[in-house]
């Protein structure tokens, strides 16, 4: 095998992990600032920024869990790609392959970076709403 492929690889294996453990992360702390937004004592809660806010929790706790999701796939398919560099037959985990948990990976990765920017977009929007009247009129 080409050593410039298998360097590409490793780096390509190295950037998808960065780029969940990312997602992940922002999600994680957008989600904690939306709970100190709700648990502050002058947060209305009624109104369309609490609207916005609680669908962009959703959203934002569904990226956390495909993140998760995507990271156990990633590993049940190293475990797979050994056997098979080791010459095991048997080639399946939870009657799943090697490339069907590679695209489980990606469709995970793909839905959640789907689910940020819709979360993250009603969190700003959210925040917008209720800080946009302090800021203007000052109070």
């Amino acid at each position: 095998m080409d050593a410039r492929y298998v360097r590409w690889q490793g780096i390509a294996m190295a950037q998808f992990t960065i780029a969940i453990a990312l997602l992940s992360a922002l999600s994680v702390s957008m989600l904690g600032a939306s709970l100190v937004l709700i648990l502050h004592e002058k947060f209305p809660s009624p109104g369309a920024h609490g609207l916005a806010l609680g669908l962009s929790m959703l959203l934002l706790m569904a990226v956390v869990l495909l993140c998760l999701f995507a990271t156990v796939s990633r590993t049940l398919d190293f475990r797979l790609t050994a056997r098979k560099v080791r010459g095991k037959r048997c080639l399946l985990m939870f009657g799943i392959s090697s490339e069907q948990f590679g695209r489980i990976s990606w469709l995970c990765f793909w839905t959640a970076i789907l689910l940020f920017l819709g979360g993250g977009l009603l969190f700003a929007t959210s925040c917008g709403l209720l800080l946009l009247p302090k800021l203007l009129c000052g109070t």
